[in-house]
């Protein structure tokens, strides 16, 4: 696909006031190294190829014309280019006399529903800051894969010392023994004597179940398995090992006893080790279950298109467009799932098999075989960076005499604050608030994770709560932590969710309502430690979860806590159940519009007797949502402001209804927030138990 050509010219003229040449040098916007433009189409100049060039590549990837067109260009990278295709032109666009304003936008490389990013194979002069990329493959083939894969892995073993470790320890209980190349029959082998490295497989069960290890068929498993009776994930799993020269692998489904209560709870508690611990994790994100292969052909749409830029000075000049993933499914459904989540996150080197690429992540470094936009910032990558950085905390927190950053304040921040030139003497009780913000971004990231049972939230996060533990040595409570509980208790459910509807919790119990595993939307922590100081206005007088299983950090059967604080009654209305924009809270001389309030979940009235005012509980699945007006009560929690002490300040409460189960308790059904702190003044502090 070429542009037209235009006439030559030898006379130089300055960029183009649009798309200013597709380049980062000369632009009153560029940043650094990089330039965000926000181009309306109807701008485009006629006579410029550039523009053209970019007309065409976006006509080719938009169904119709978008409103805005983003143009994130970083100096020697692929340029991206994304729009929304829920906002396309239906009509004339208002004219502007800067086509690239960004006023209107707040920055996100990563908005709109679209996006494609087009690179040279060769340089140009035409575009001397644009990334290069070699031909794109359009196949997995197990040799050319593997190559790969073995280049980063000695690379990662020779030049990451972050990454480096003892690589012969003991393998997991059970692993199966690839046996050599061509072997037709395979076992599963249980030694707690042989030390040697293994792999990890990260896969989808996808509704189907694998092939799998029961009470009845482990002798026979142990014996022998023959490779024709692998599903094809595991079958090209075992290919891979042997190209590898690793002769065991780690398959949940096959090395854990699936009908065995007693088996699960032993070995759950160790698949963080399993992952960490093993050579590498191959996580096969293009196969959304075991009988689709991870290895082969790749999707047509993937393949990049050749546009040609004929240039005026240069001739013409090929340039390649790639459709990059937005959806889950383009990114595969792997990258949804939560127990896969804690696989990537506690695995030191992972190849991800991915339907668009092939991407290495380890504790150093993110590669792809071909292009990842966004490899630092990426929502399905990076967990094992920071992990990494916990691990890196070990040392300085154990010999910290208050490793649990107690009674953190802004003068001890102050007191604590050293010269940015001396990082290593960066004060541990810092440190540990490093650790919590680092918590809070992983339960973000890891709380929009999909779950066939909805009771596995907390075991599936477990292994990654144990690392926390060992370096926090606080005490874990159903996803909180008992040194850091009142930070912990400011969590919303995360506005991100934009379009999505409220959804209600499980009829499974998860857990207590004040956890945020108990609802099941993505959610985020409200104060960061960091940079932020939470002035409390609860006590908290007791904090209780029974942990029915063997796992610490696992599944809990009930739990509670008792806080003493500031108490007022409001009313809670609701206008759309759907919405988070639907609710309001309102207290006496106070508007509506002063309260910031986000419902943990779908909420429904409760009445609690004939005699008595309906007030509000969580929406269980089944119940639909109706509109509303209640009596709630709000605890005061606290009050957050910046360490440089320039804000007002932001007062959270929580914001609670009965629990209904006749002992009084209360359950939370959401968090609010607002900037004044006189809503509280003369409220009496009363006790409350919420479940």
């Amino acid at each position: 696909m070429s542009a037209p050509a235009t006439e030559p010219s030898k006379r130089p003229r300055p960029p183009c006031s649009v798309c200013n040449n597709l380049d980062i040098r000369g632009h009153h916007k560029t940043q650094g190294n990089r330039l965000n433009l926000y181009i309306n189409p109807s701008m485009f100049k006629g006579k410029c190829e550039y523009c053209y060039l970019l007309k065409s590549m976006v006509g080719y990837f938009a169904p119709r014309t978008p409103l805005v067109i983003h143009v994130h260009i970083v100096l020697w990278q692929p340029i991206r280019v994304s729009f929304d295709t829920s906002r396309l032109d239906r009509g004339s666009p208002s004219d502007s006399s800067d086509s690239s304003d960004t006023s209107e936008f707040e920055f996100d490389p990563s908005d709109g529903d679209q996006s494609f990013a087009f690179y040279l194979q060769d340089k140009s002069p035409a575009f001397p800051g644009l990334g290069l990329r070699g031909p794109y493959l359009t196949s997995t083939e197990l040799d050319t894969s593997t190559g790969f894969v073995k280049a980063r892995l000695q690379k990662c073993l020779a030049d990451h010392p972050s990454c480096s470790k003892r690589l012969d320890g003991p393998l997991p209980t059970r692993v199966l023994d690839v046996g050599p190349n061509g072997a037709d029959v395979l076992r599963l082998v249980s030694d707690p004597n042989i030390r040697t490295r293994y792999l990890t497989l990260s896969h989808c069960w996808g509704g189907k179940q694998p092939l799998m290890t029961t009470k009845a068929n482990l002798d026979e498993m142990l014996a022998g398995i023959e490779f024709e009776k692998l599903p094809v994930v595991f079958q090209q799993a075992v290919e891979v090992a042997r190209k590898l020269d690793v002769q065991y692998i780690w398959i949940d489904s096959l090395c854990i006893i699936q009908d065995s209560q007693e088996d699960w709870e032993r070995e759950s508690p160790k698949m963080g080790d399993y992952y960490e611990q093993s050579y590498l994790t191959i996580a096969t994100a293009a196969s959304p279950d075991p009988t689709v292969a991870f290895l082969g052909q790749r999707d047509e749409k993937w393949r990049p298109i050749k546009f040609d830029l004929l240039s005026r000075y240069h001739g013409p000049q090929a340039v390649y467009a790639q459709r990059l993933p937005t959806t889950r499914e383009d990114e595969g459904q792997l990258f949804s799932r939560a127990w896969a989540w804690q696989e990537a996150a506690l695995s030191s080197r992972t190849i991800y098999f991915a339907p668009s690429d092939l991407i290495w992540e380890c504790w150093s470094r993110i590669t792809p075989q071909h292009y990842s936009h966004d490899l630092n910032t990426s929502g399905r990558m990076g967990f094992s960076t920071i992990l990494s950085r916990l691990r890196q905390m070990s040392n300085d927190l154990e010999d910290d005499p208050n490793p649990r950053g107690e009674a953190q304040t802004s003068e001890a921040h102050d007191a604590a604050e050293v010269s940015e030139s001396d990082d290593s003497s960066i004060a541990v009780v810092d440190r540990i608030n490093y650790v919590w913000d680092d918590w809070d971004g992983l339960v973000s990231a890891y709380s929009s994770r999909l779950l066939t049972f909805a009771e596995d939230k907390l075991p599936a996060l477990s292994g990654v709560a144990a690392r926390v533990h060992s370096e926090t040595k606080s005490d874990y409570v159903a996803g909180l932590w008992k040194d850091n509980l009142v930070v912990d208790l400011c969590w919303e459910v995360s506005e991100e969710r934009g379009r999505e509807v409220l959804a209600p919790t499980p009829t499974s119990y998860v857990a207590p309502s004040w956890s945020w595993a108990s609802v099941t939307q993505k959610v985020e922590t409200q104060v960061e430690r960091t940079i932020q100081n939470l002035e409390p206005k609860v006590t908290v007088v007791e904090v209780s979860c029974e942990v029915p299983g063997l796992n610490p950090f696992g599944r809990v059967s009930k739990g509670h806590i008792a806080l003493r604080g500031p108490l007022v009654e409001v009313e809670l209305w609701c206008t759309d159940p759907y919405q988070a924009a639907g609710y309001s809270l309102k207290t006496a001389g106070v508007s509506r519009k002063q309260w910031f309030f986000e419902p943990d979940c779908l909420l429904t009235a409760h009445k609690m007797g004939l005699f008595r005012s309906a007030t509000v509980r969580r929406a269980t699945q089944g119940e639909e949502g109706s509109k509303f007006k209640v009596k709630a009560l709000c605890l005061y929690i606290g009050v957050a402001r910046f360490l440089d002490g320039k804000d007002k300040g932001r007062h959270f409460a929580m914001v609670l209804g009965n629990a209904g189960d006749g002992s009084g308790a209360y359950c939370r059904v959401g968090l609010a927030n607002c900037e004044r702190g006189d809503l509280f003044n003369g409220a009496a502090e009363k006790e409350v138990r919420i479940v």
